[in-house]
């Protein structure tokens, strides 16, 4: 979470970046809460992210501005 945190503020400050995308398997629910612990919101889903290693396409996807 720490480091998550220290690159996205890194890119969105130093960097100028106006938003950071995460995707994440829909079962990955740790993933999911270090987004969210690192300060992003999720905001929906892809339905054709790309295929995990059971098959999945879609994904859930999270941001940070």
């Amino acid at each position: 979470t720490r480091s998550l945190r220290l690159v996205s503020d890194w890119m969105l400050g130093e960097l100028g970046a106006d938003e950071i995308v995460l995707c994440t398997h829909p079962e990955n629910v740790r993933s999911q809460a270090v987004a969210e612990r690192a300060g992003y919101v999720r905001d929906g889903v892809v339905e054709r992210y790309a295929e995990f290693k059971d098959g999945t396409t879609l994904a859930y996807r999270f941001v940070r501005r």
